[in-house]
């Protein structure tokens, strides 16, 4: 179970039915579905195969292995404060208090949020929340470098 304390940030629909592989499986996987004009302020991540984890580093980055994913949306900004209050208000989303000190203007990113509040709050949005395949595979972008910014470690 996840129920600890999170950071509510992206959230997707994607455009065919949820489907990933680890290593190459028989039969192979179904033709990757095409980038076309979604929803707004969502970008599309190309489907197919990339290369998830790492056989360096900390236990649950292991194993470096080959997965595919179909093509999907993921949005492209956090879900705001004001946009979480939004959907509190709405009657669709529980109350999620911060537990940082002055992280709680309209336009910052809602945080303090349980796994439970982001499924509720992407069921509201009709979208839900990425696989750790399709996370991973937005992340690594199309040329599947180590971290978002490229390959240098954070600094």
């Amino acid at each position: 179970m996840k129920s600890t304390q999170s950071a509510l940030i992206f959230f997707f629909a994607v455009t065919a039915p949820l489907i990933s592989y680890a290593q190459e499986p028989s039969p192979s996987p179904p033709p990757v579905v095409p980038c076309a004009d979604g929803p707004e302020q969502m970008g599309c991540v190309p489907g197919g195969w990339f290369i998830r984890g790492s056989d360096k580093g900390p236990s649950h980055a292991k194993p470096r292995e080959k997965v595919w994913v179909q093509t999907f949306y993921m949005d492209k900004y956090e879900v705001t404060v004001q946009r979480y209050k939004a959907c509190v208000k709405a009657g669709k989303c529980k109350r999620a208090h911060t537990s940082y000190n002055d992280y709680s203007r309209p336009l910052q990113p809602k945080v303090g949020v349980s796994w439970y509040h982001s499924v509720a709050y992407c069921e509201a949005m009709g979208k839900r929340l990425p696989t750790e395949a399709q996370w991973e595979k937005a992340a690594r972008g199309v040329d599947g470098r180590t971290y978002p910014w490229g390959e240098e470690p954070a600094t």
